[in-house]
């Protein structure tokens, strides 16, 4: 046999190691999305200071994803309801 050599392999063995590097490369540098959230409303009552509050206190329990969620469920649940404010069943409490 002759030293004669593919030359897919030649290819292979140069191009192989450059393609890793480069693909090693480009995933080293992704950052994490942040969200942040504002509302504005103007008024300084106790209302909105509360609600202030309580936006603040959820968002250290839960991701946004996760808080999302429950403001979907109780937000469907009251919407099937009668009245101005429906209680909320045990399952939609914290």
């Amino acid at each position: 046999m002759s030293n004669f050599r593919s030359p897919y392999i030649i290819i292979m063995k140069r191009f192989i190691p450059l393609f890793v590097l480069l693909v090693l490369i480009s995933c080293a540098g992704q950052e994490q999305i942040r969200y942040e959230i504002g509302v504005s409303q103007c008024s300084s009552d106790a209302w909105r200071s509360k609600m202030n509050k309580e936006m603040y206190r959820e968002t250290m329990r839960r991701s946004i994803a996760e808080a999302h969620n429950r403001a979907v469920e109780v937000s469907a649940y009251v919407c099937t309801q009668n009245g101005a404010m429906p209680l909320l069943p045990d399952y939609l409490k914290d």
